[in-house]
């Protein structure tokens, strides 16, 4: 493996049926949720794991009507898996936190109005909801030497970039761009000093450039550091794509060394969809 390669585990899954405990604002448009239960405990079978910073699990939603969602099985060798019939409503957010301990998760919502299942129900949920609970499926280790890190997400990508900035170890040198909506959605952020964090807010840049910036532009904001970067990009599917081609194309980073996920694409608005984050 090379140094900004990253090792992939897999993990056992499992459905956990989970409580909300705690609901509370991140930002104007973002909803933090706490999930807490027996099957997140040290000791719970099999173990919840989370020791990657962009794992993710999926949410289970009732359909319209409904009070359960549709249930995964498990068969005789312990796989999980969907009968023939309806899909679940499932939606895939990132584990921001996993405290063993406490047997709690957080789950970080990007909110957006009346469009999306899971937005709708972080602004409306209360304590003691249940949530049905699948994953992760695997969970990756951080690359083991990068020379530099380039990190990119947009509003949806927020959770992840932020468990990254507060794991990478002091002395750390990178530069994070984060692309909200408006300078409000802004968060506070733990990072080593030698992390550049620089903010895109898209509605300023259409009020003064009359266009939303370029994906290409996202990442001209800074000299790029001499040495051999670990890239991860995570956003709108399209525009991660052509932030992929630009860094290896243009910039010469190896594709080994870039981590791109496509965690929403436009205009979806289907049950099916996984990531609506």
């Amino acid at each position: 493996m090379s140094q900004t390669g990253r090792r992939v585990s897999l993990i056992d899954v499992a459905v956990r049926e989970l409580e909300v405990v705690r609901v509370s604002d991140v930002s104007p448009a973002m909803k933090r949720v706490t999930l807490a239960g027996k099957a997140l405990r040290a000791e719970a079978f099999p173990p919840f794991v989370s020791t990657g910073f962009d794992d993710d699990v999926r949410m289970l939603f009732p359909y319209p009507g409904e009070t359960l969602p549709v249930l995964p099985e498990t068969d005789e060798s312990g796989r999980v898996q969907f009968a023939p019939g309806r899909r679940p409503i499932a939606r895939a957010y990132t584990v921001r936190k996993h405290d063993a301990e406490a047997g709690e998760i957080d789950l970080d919502v990007v909110l957006h109005g009346d469009d999306g299942v899971a937005s709708q129900w972080a602004q409306a949920v209360l304590p003691g909801a249940p949530m049905h609970i699948v994953g992760p499926g695997q969970t990756k280790s951080l690359p083991e030497s990068p020379d530099w890190w380039l990190m990119y997400g947009d509003d949806t990508a927020l959770p992840a970039i932020a468990r990254l900035l507060e794991e990478l170890q002091p002395g750390s040198r990178g530069l994070a761009v984060i692309s909200v909506a408006e300078r409000a959605h802004r968060i506070e952020l733990t990072h080593p000093d030698t992390i550049t964090v620089h903010w895109v807010d898209r509605a300023e840049h259409v009020a003064e450039q009359g266009s939303l910036p370029e994906p290409s532009d996202l990442l001209r904001v800074a000299e790029w550091p001499e040495g051999e970067p670990f890239v991860w990009l995570a956003g709108e599917q399209s525009e991660v794509q052509a932030l992929r081609r630009f860094v290896h194309q243009t910039q010469g980073v190896p594709k080994t060394a870039i981590d791109f996920t496509g965690y929403w694409k436009h205009h979806r608005h289907d049950t099916d969809a996984a990531n609506e984050r």
